[in-house]
């Protein structure tokens, strides 16, 4: 029986300082604050581990420039001594009104979880309410993922697939789009999480504990994974695939980027040879917003593929990345994070997330492209193609 917890209130939607409480007790009085995140070390399962909650409750989405450069110390700090890491999400992912500030910083902090992940620290991700966008490619890069029913979990929200006049449709027929295509339960059946968890802190604590106690090193085998992706999309891979050439990969032209291209390009990289080099030219405005995608869980999609790319510098194999006319979304993360050096022309667009998809979530249109100089600046790219 878990005490002091109205039968009324769900766990997934009390204050993260009071989950924090109910989970750890007085070991969160070290605990600091940055933004959106609440972050510090506790003991469990007999071991040092860092703790990351998200503040859900921001409009706009959690990862900012502050909180991305915080988590990005905090990765690091977990890499080098081994100390393992668990993310208590819930967050519509990157904050669409910093603009360059934030797609530059999350870039750079997603880049060292792909090398945390790949060096085999143990990452766990328990997805509390929501976690959408950025947030779901943390999750989805973690050595275990556990949920619960009331969870919602996506590349992109409920908004931006079905619109808001048909999930208030839906509603009013007593139907539940998100749940059968969001929901905790949708999505453990789909194979987006390792455990369902009862939605209490007891049980999220005795799961937690379990992995941690048996996982010192958590080694990645993205082959293996990537013949469970291969499984989901059976039906819908074409027979060939084709490049301009083995070296020179167009990606997106121009069109938004699902499972099935980020698949694709995949399986060039786990099949290149050491020694080779590759260059991708990205032209595509975000990840694909679509209700296939989504039901394959892109974000799984998504996050091998920047681990893919992650691991071609372990493999000797030089993977560069040129964004031609636009980018944005989840594929600029993907790309950008997994590739050391990412070139640019100075009037290419970039975007957090298109314009209608930022209006469906905040309301209003914002705009991100400013300077071109400030693309150097906050680093979301390194170079500036020559022309």
């Amino acid at each position: 029986m878990v005490q002091n917890l109205n039968e009324l209130d769900l766990f997934v939607d009390l204050s993260l300082y009071v989950q924090a409480r109910k989970l750890f007790g007085q070991q969160i009085a070290s605990f600091e604050e940055r933004g959106a995140i609440f972050y510090g070390e506790v003991i469990l399962a007999g071991r040092v581990v860092k703790i990351v909650f998200t503040n859900g409750k921001l409009h706009g989405g959690t990862f900012g420039y502050e909180e991305s450069h915080q988590l990005l110390r905090i990765i690091k700090d977990s890499r080098t001594a081994n100390i393992p890491i668990v993310f208590f999400l819930d967050s519509g992912g990157a904050r669409l009104n910093q603009g360059f500030r934030a797609l530059g910083a999350f870039r750079e902090m997603y880049r060292e979880l792909l090398k945390t992940r790949l060096q085999g620290v143990p990452m766990i991700s328990v997805i509390l309410r929501n976690c959408f966008g950025g947030a779901s490619m943390i999750a989805a890069t973690c050595s275990y993922r556990i949920s619960s029913a009331h969870s919602r979990y996506g590349m992109s929200g409920p908004k931006l697939i079905f619109g808001h006049d048909l999930l208030i449709k839906d509603t009013q027929r007593g139907g539940n789009l998100i749940s059968d295509n969001f929901g905790g339960k949708a999505r453990f059946k789909m194979g987006a999480f390792d455990d369902l968890c009862e939605d209490n802190p007891v049980a999220y604590k005795i799961l937690l504990e379990s992995f941690l106690g048996t996982h010192y090193q958590f080694d990645i085998d993205l082959k293996v994974f990537h013949e469970i992706l291969k499984k989901r999309l059976l039906h819908h891979l074409p027979k060939h695939k084709t490049h301009d050439n083995h070296h020179n990969i167009l990606f997106g032209d121009g069109c938004p980027v699902g499972a099935v291209e980020s698949l694709l390009l995949a399986d060039h990289l786990l099949s290149a040879q050491a020694g080779e080099k590759f260059t991708i030219c990205l032209d595509s405005p975000s990840h694909a917003m679509t209700l296939f995608d989504e039901a394959l869980v892109l974000s799984d999609y998504m996050s091998h593929l920047a681990l893919c790319l992650a691991q071609t510098k372990k493999r000797n194999i030089t993977v560069e990345l040129d964004i031609k006319n636009q980018a944005g979304g989840g594929v600029y993360v993907s790309l950008a994070s997994g590739c050391d050096r990412v070139r640019s022309h100075k009037n290419t667009k970039f975007s957090l997330l298109p314009n209608k998809a930022v209006s469906a979530i905040l309301g209003k249109d914002v705009r991100i492209q400013k300077s071109s100089d400030e693309l150097l600046e906050y680093k979301v790219i390194d170079k500036f193609i020559a022309k």
